[in-house]
């Protein structure tokens, strides 16, 4: 009998501490979409891992965080996270209920001595014994540097520069960052270069096949379509919430600046009193 619970409880201690990710992808475009870093995250979870209590740091300067379970293709929601605070640390945290998911982490870049400069932290509640963290180098930028070694670096079919790290036994809890940096003064978007440059071959092109543009292999057309999509639900909010407090505080002003008059002499008085102070007179 006690080696059976012995064998039960070691093998409850394995499960709690083994990994329930099969699989833990991060994509970071710098400057694809817009001037700032989208990070799209791919997870799965392994059989019998659901429901799974997740948890990330996110970046002090954070702007949005989407999280879908499940495909997108299939019509499944797209969540707007909130992101809480304690303290100095940000995070997101929720339960996951599907065997697949995906984030998307939207925040700004930084800038010194005219050089670019971003990052990303993998930081999260669970182990990972096997993690990738990809690094898409813009299109336009120049002296591109990673402060980790890559495993390996590849292109798709518009020649846009990935860097592939390899990320073995992360553990719980544990910060590792990321960073990267390069030079690109005109800010130039690697989504705009694209289809300009698209635009240019198909105005000079006399061939009867022509070049069409295509969404690289890791951007897929529903995170284009997700980041505007959420950027409008962001903006009617922001509005939704910016109209209210401006009603508010012309409903204020205009409750301070409203006046009473004594009805006798026609001298002001307070919408609180009840008599007239020049004349006496009961309002």
């Amino acid at each position: 009998m006690m080696k059976l619970l012995t064998k039960i409880f070691l093998l409850s201690f394995i499960f709690a501490n083994e990994s329930p990710f099969s699989k833990f992808d991060a994509v970071v475009y710098p400057q694809f979409y817009y001037n700032g870093v989208m990070v799209e995250i791919e997870g799965s979870l392994k059989n019998e891992r659901t429901p799974l209590d997740f948890k990330m740091i996110m970046p002090t300067n954070i702007d949005s965080v989407f999280f879908v379970e499940g495909a997108i293709s299939q019509g499944n929601t797209i969540n707007v996270e909130q992101v809480k605070i304690d303290g100095n640390i940000k995070f997101i945290e929720r339960t996951v209920n599907e065997s697949e998911f995906k984030m998307f982490l939207f925040y700004a870049l930084g800038e010194e001595s005219g050089r670019t400069i971003g990052s990303f932290d993998l930081n999260i509640n669970h182990d990972i014994d096997e993690a990738h963290v990809v690094v898409q180098k813009p299109l336009k930028s120049e002296v591109f540097s990673l402060s980790a070694s890559t495993s390996d670096i590849f292109l798709d079919e518009n020649k846009i520069e990935y860097h592939r790290i390899h990320v073995n036994n992360y553990k719980k809890n544990l910060s590792k960052i990321f960073t990267f940096e390069y030079l690109n003064p005109g800010k130039v978007l690697t989504a705009s270069f694209l289809q300009n440059n698209q635009s240019s071959q198909d105005n000079d092109n006399i061939s009867n096949k022509p070049i069409r543009y295509s969404v690289p292999t890791w951007q897929p057309l529903t995170v284009l379509l997700l980041f505007f999509g959420g950027l409008g639900f962001l903006y009617s909010n922001q509005k939704k919430h910016s109209d209210n407090s401006k009603n508010r505080k012309e409903q204020s002003v205009n409750r301070k600046s409203r006046k009473k008059f004594c009805t006798e002499c026609g001298s002001p008085v307070e919408l609180k009193d009840k008599y007239c102070s020049n004349c006496g007179a009961k309002i």
